[in-house]
C-alpha cells in the first residue's frame, strides 16, 4: 500500500469499528434502560429488539464489525460483492429509521417529540444514522454499479412487513382491538390495506436510498 492506500484503509476500520460500537451502545442503553442523559422513559412500549429502529441499528452494527474483523484479517479495504450489498442495505434502512423518526414520529410526539432522541435513542434515531451514511458515502470503497444491487434491501423490509403482520395478527384481543405494544406504528387502525400501503412505502424508499448510495459511491470511485 502507498500512504494513501494505507490512510483510507485506516480509515476504514477506525469507520467500521466506530460504527459497531455507536451501534451498541445504542441497543444496549434501551435494553438495560441506561439513562444517561435524563431520567425518562423511551416512548415505545414495544420491545426494542421488534421494532424497525431496533432491528435496523442491530443490522447496521453487526455488518459493521464483520466488516472491521473482515479488513482487518484480509488487510484489504475492498469489500466482497456479499458485505457491499449488506452494507449498503443496512444503510438504506437505517437512513428509513433516521427519516421515519424525524418526519413522521417525532411530530407525532408534539411535545414530547425530545424523548425521541435522548439516553440510547440519541444513538439509534440521530448519532448511528447520520455516522453509518456520512461513513459510506466518504470512506466506502468498493464501486460496484449494478442496477439491481439498489434491490438490497428488500429480502430485509418483507421480512420485517410480515412480522409486523404476524405480531398483530396474534395479539389481537376480543374487541378487534391491537395494542401499541404490537402495532408499533398504528398503522393498523386503516387496516390491512394501510399496513400494505405503508410497507409498500417503506420498501420503495428503501430501495430508493440503497439506489442513491451506490450510485454516490459509482460516482466518487469513479473519480478517484
Amino acid at each position: 500500500m502507498d500512504n494513501r492506500s494505507r490512510t483510507h484503509y485506516a480509515a476504514l476500520l477506525i469507520y467500521d469499528f466506530a460504527l459497531f460500537v455507536f451501534a451498541l451502545i445504542g441497543v444496549l442503553s434501551i435494553l438495560l434502560d441506561f439513562r444517561f442523559m435524563v431520567d425518562e422513559a423511551r416512548l415505545a412500549t414495544t420491545p426494542f429488539y421488534f421494532t424497525f429502529t431496533g432491528l435496523s441499528n442491530m443490522l447496521l452494527g453487526v455488518t459493521a464489525l464483520i466488516c472491521f474483523v473482515y479488513r482487518l484479517i484480509a488487510k484489504s479495504a475492498e469489500l466482497p460483492k456479499a458485505l457491499y450489498l449488506l452494507k449498503l442495505a443496512a444503510n438504506a434502512l437505517i437512513a428509513i429509521t433516521f427519516l421515519t423518526t424525524a418526519c413522521y414520529l417525532a411530530p407525532a410526539a408534539a411535545g414530547e417529540w425530545w424523548k425521541l432522541y435522548i439516553n440510547g435513542s440519541l444513538f439509534n434515531h440521530l448519532l448511528t444514522p447520520l455516522l453509518g451514511l456520512a461513513g459510506f458515502m466518504i470512506f466506502e470503497p468498493s464501486a460496484l454499479g449494478k442496477r439491481w444491487h439498489c434491490l438490497s434491501p428488500l429480502p430485509f423490509m418483507l421480512a420485517y412487513g410480515a412480522l409486523y403482520l404476524v405480531r398483530c395478527y396474534s395479539h389481537v384481543d376480543a374487541s378487534g382491538h391491537i395494542d401499541l405494544m404490537y402495532d408499533t406504528y398504528g398503522l393498523m387502525r386503516f387496516g390491512v390495506l394501510g399496513v400494505v400501503l405503508a410497507f409498500t412505502g417503506f420498501i420503495v424508499a428503501s430501495i430508493l436510498f440503497a439506489f442513491l448510495l451506490n450510485l454516490q459511491n459509482t460516482h466518487k470511485n469513479k473519480n478517484l
